[in-house]
């Protein structure tokens, strides 16, 4: 009887050129794609303050409407912006009783959104002021 083992040619341990190249190739796919994410974490908090101060003055407009006048007293924008976070009551007129808020804003985010917004004649406005420009 012969005694027949079978040798195998076959390697079992490590990783082939052909396995490293195709995992190179795959990590950098996704580092590529995951990349644009991490990187516009500045441009992303500039767009959310920018549509803070653009919310704000919305509300600033609709309460002026209403006949109440949110910059009262003051030429401070952090202090007119918190007013509106804190929420303003309207005491006289058709909408008397009515509240204009914006809620749940942090200190933070209403810092951020008063760089983008300027108090022009007694009214929050949207954007840097304009030097020499008259508002009618």
């Amino acid at each position: 009887m012969k005694n027949t083992t079978a040798t195998s040619t076959s390697r079992t341990s490590g990783f082939s050129l052909f396995e490293m190249l195709t995992f190179v190739c795959i990590l950098g796919i996704l580092v590529s794609l995951a990349m644009p994410l991490f990187g516009n974490v500045q441009e992303i908090e500039q767009a959310t303050a920018k549509r803070n101060a653009q919310s704000f003055c919305t509300l600033a407009y609709a309460a002026s409407a209403a006949g109440l006048n949110v910059a009262a007293g003051t030429e401070d924008k952090v202090e007119v912006l918190k007013r509106l976070v804190k929420g303003i009551t309207i005491k006289k007129g058709a909408l008397k009783g009515r509240e204009f808020k914006l809620p749940n804003m942090t200190e933070e985010e209403i810092i951020e959104a008063s760089a983008h917004v300027h108090i022009s004649e007694g009214e929050l406005v949207l954007g840097a002021p304009v030097p020499g420009k008259k508002v009618i």
